[in-house]
């Protein structure tokens, strides 16, 4: 077999139809860790089966095409996991991922059938970003509760691998980046002790990705959805809802440099 390259896998991924190819750019790299690292494999296989298993052989595969017998229509998973561990045990996995797009309960109903079709050796996984994506899959009835992860799960078994690649350093910096990791719990130390650190900020970030991604906001207008975004703009840290020409705009997230808004702390010694 060829090398793994990430990089013609991602080539092939482009914006269309109105869909970006955001759940499809995490996918590709994390699927190139898989098949490059031999422990974040195991560690992976792992943590989807619920038991330690070591030498998983198999090749992944992403948009994998498959039907259903007398069938017509065809569908694509998004990552699929198939060969055998050290103990010569077959193995198939079935992988759905989410980020910012809902859980698609029919999408689940017709993989399982899939997975039906391979045989006992075959399971169905998703993995979400929210809690709420994640419950959406357990409650749908074609999924077990103990086969639906969060993109957190994967970052905790890849943060295990002992000597870590530049490649996947990067990888979990990003996934850190993007609220995909847990995260480490803000303490009022860090917040009386030193306001603007760029761990402190970044911290926030995470947190404020989360609150978006979590979230479906309902309470904020509709009208103020067109310009959704999270950033560190003006002495806040948030989720920054805009309209038009700024008429006007809300921003829900974190105030820590109070000079721009001539406002003062509530209460300073505990921070922000």
């Amino acid at each position: 077999m060829s090398k793994p390259n990430v990089f013609k896998r991602l080539l092939d991924l482009h914006p269309h139809h109105g869909v970006t190819p955001r759940e499809n750019f995490l996918t590709e790299v994390f699927a190139h860790i898989l098949r490059s690292d031999q422990m974040a494999r195991d560690l992976w296989v792992s943590k989807l089966l619920g038991r330690t298993v070591r030498g998983v052989t198999c090749v992944v595969e992403t948009r994998q095409c498959e039907s259903l017998p007398n069938e017509a229509s065809r569908c694509y998973p998004d990552l699929l996991i198939e060969g055998k561990i050290s103990s010569d045990e077959p193995i198939t996995i079935y992988c759905e991922h989410k980020w910012h797009s809902p859980c698609d309960s029919d999408q689940l109903r017709t993989y399982k059938r899939i997975v039906n079709e391979r045989g006992p050796n075959a399971q169905l996984c998703f993995v979400g970003a929210s809690q709420r994506q994640k419950g959406d899959a357990a409650n749908c009835g074609s999924i077990h509760k103990n086969n639906c992860f969060l993109w957190e799960d994967a970052f905790a078994a890849l943060s295990e691998v002992e000597e870590k690649s530049v490649f996947l350093k990067e990888f979990l910096d990003f996934m850190a980046d993007q609220g995909l990791s847990p995260g480490v719990p803000i303490t009022v130390g860090q917040m009386r002790g030193f306001l603007d650190s760029a761990t402190f900020l970044a911290t926030l970030k995470r947190f404020s990705e989360k609150l978006n991604s979590e979230y479906v906001w309902d309470v904020i207008p509709k009208r103020f959805h067109a310009d959704r975004y999270v950033s560190n703009n003006y002495g806040r840290v948030g989720i920054f809802f805009e309209t038009k020409d700024w008429r006007p705009a809300l921003t829900v997230g974190f105030l820590y440099d109070v000079s721009d808004h001539n406002v003062t702390f509530v209460n300073r010694d505990k921070g922000i």
